[in-house]
């Protein structure tokens, strides 16, 4: 793994309701702090995961695949996740992945973050890499044609992983 600029995830639950503000280039250095947060969010019993992304500029896989693991593990409890003020570049690369059914999609984002907490990232190799391989097998479980898209990348994670 290479070292990246971290860009910042802001963060702010209000009730049953996270919004998430995310800025720059989104990629598996935020994912883990993200999935994190999102995972601790779901056992308190957040409902609504609300995704701005106005101020994102790309996502990679890994960014995509946590919130699709937060919306696939929270959907037979209710949890939704939504993404606002996407714009072509940004909802191209999630459509890209056949997540449209996944998701809710706004135009708008109409939630402001009061007293927003910005996530911190992780040093643990080993932990970030963990968030890499379930990212990756769950973008496989929402759509079977990211298979063969992610093949080798699975191959490599399981492998440095064992």
């Amino acid at each position: 793994m290479s070292e990246t600029t971290q860009h910042p995830v802001d963060v702010c639950v209000t009730g049953d309701e996270a919004m998430i503000r995310i800025q720059g280039r989104m990629t598996f250095v935020e994912a883990h702090p993200l999935r994190k947060f999102c995972l601790r969010m779901m056992e308190q019993g957040v409902m609504r995961y609300v995704v701005d992304v106005m101020a994102c500029s790309s996502m990679d896989s890994t960014f995509i695949g946590v919130l699709a693991m937060v919306s696939l593990k929270g959907k037979g409890r209710g949890v939704r996740v939504e993404i606002c003020g996407a714009d072509e570049q940004v909802s191209g690369q999630i459509l890209g992945l056949g997540l449209k059914r996944i998701f809710l999609f706004h135009d708008r984002c109409d939630a402001s973050l009061r007293a927003p907490t910005t996530l911190v990232g992780e040093d643990d190799r080993a932990a970030v890499q963990g968030t890499m391989l379930e990212a990756h097998e769950t973008l496989v479980e929402a759509d079977a044609e990211n298979r063969s898209k992610f093949k080798d990348v699975l191959t490599y994670l399981r492998e440095s992983s064992a």
